[in-house]
């Protein structure tokens, strides 16, 4: 993957448009997944193994307010969100922003743990899922099948 291409905050067509030739091994019915975080290579490598296991990658965003355009755009079933984002719109903001229109379920992901008031913030609304970084892929693929 040709990281240099990347240059917009939003990455979802460029990474759609580098891996057309990706086969699923995975015959079962496709969970789109939106994955939010502004750590490029942590993102696009979530995806990839995402979209290895049978996931459909619906996008990459790098801040909240492009999860915000895409999620609206792609409709996805689960969003993979760091809760730490540059500019006015962190993490939560934008999944209060999205669970205003859709019902995707969503996965928040931070450095932080869960004594964090952010963090408890959003596990003590009960309608979010949680994984702190770094965290292993079974961990992140379980939760996954646990929000679905």
């Amino acid at each position: 993957m040709n990281m240099t291409m990347l240059s917009e905050r939003s990455y979802a067509k460029e990474y759609m448009a580098m891996n057309p030739e990706k086969k699923m091994a995975y015959s079962g019915p496709l969970h789109s997944v939106l994955v939010v975080d502004d750590e490029l290579i942590v993102a696009t490598e979530l995806a990839y193994h995402l979209e290895m296991n049978g996931y459909a990658i619906a996008g990459i965003a790098g801040d909240g307010e492009d999860a915000i355009t895409l999620a609206c755009r792609t409709r996805p079933d689960v969003i993979i969100m760091d809760i730490d984002m540059p500019g006015e719109t962190d993490g939560i903001a934008a999944a209060q922003r999205i669970r205003r229109n859709l019902k995707s379920r969503i996965i928040f992901t931070s450095g932080h743990r869960d004594d964090d008031p952010r963090v408890r913030k959003v596990l003590d609304e009960g309608r979010h899922s949680f994984v702190g970084k770094p965290y292993p892929k079974e961990l992140l693929y379980a939760k996954i099948q646990e929000v679905l």
